[in-house]
């Protein structure tokens, strides 16, 4: 598949989700919860979860997949560039590039879900104040870390559908990803121990959990 495609497909995707999103923060304004947690912070000491390692690991696996995108682009705009950077690519057969197309649309539209059920979801740490939602609907009826599952499998889908193997670098901020996650649970389990507990228990971290 040729850059020309890739950039085309990836730039219709992420103007479909950024016209959802408004649509959905700014006219309809509507955060589809129905039953959310709410904890008041001004009666709970608040401190930055996970460390400043697993934070920048987690960060890496994100920055790795837009280093992908980035190199597409630059192929799009400049032969030149393309022609520099072709050691960065992978010749891929075109069913992988269609299928990774395939996952990135889901992938992409996976992560908009996110955002519509989880008013609090920010790709960096920001304090929050006043009230905290607790998210247990949507994608967080089956998985307690939606984005992190997504983030970590979009190093692959990436990979599929650009050829470009930057992306497979964020497979080493897997273990980072793992380790930021458990340490949000600690954090919500001291806002909301008895709520958050029995969300823990019947959930998968990362993925849905299998009931006998």
């Amino acid at each position: 598949m040729s850059a020309q495609v890739i950039t085309t497909i990836t730039l219709l995707t992420w103007g479909v989700i950024m016209a959802l999103y408004a649509l959905n923060k700014y006219v309809i304004r509507h955060n589809f919860l129905k039953s959310p947690i709410l904890v008041d912070l001004s009666t709970v000491p608040v401190s930055r979860p996970g460390s400043f390692i697993a934070g920048a690991g987690v960060l890496f696996t994100f920055v790795s997949n837009i280093a992908a995108i980035g190199v597409v682009f630059g192929c799009t705009l400049s032969p030149s560039f393309e022609n520099t950077v072709r050691f960065l690519r992978f010749e891929l057969p075109l069913w992988v590039n269609v299928t990774g197309g395939v996952l990135f649309v889901l992938y992409s539209l996976w992560g908009l879900l996110v955002l519509f059920y989880n008013p609090n979801y920010t790709p960096l740490y920001k304090h929050t104040h006043g009230h905290y939602i607790i998210v247990t609907e949507g994608p967080y009826r089956w998985v307690r870390h939606p984005r992190y599952e997504a983030a970590a499998l979009a190093n692959l889908i990436f990979f599929l559908f650009t050829g470009v193997w930057l992306s497979l670098l964020g497979l080493l901020g897997w273990a980072a990803i793992y380790a930021q996650g458990k340490a949000e649970e600690q954090f919500l389990l001291t806002l909301a121990p008895q709520a958050y507990g029995d969300y823990r228990r019947r959930t998968g971290m990362f993925f849905p959990r299998v009931r006998l």
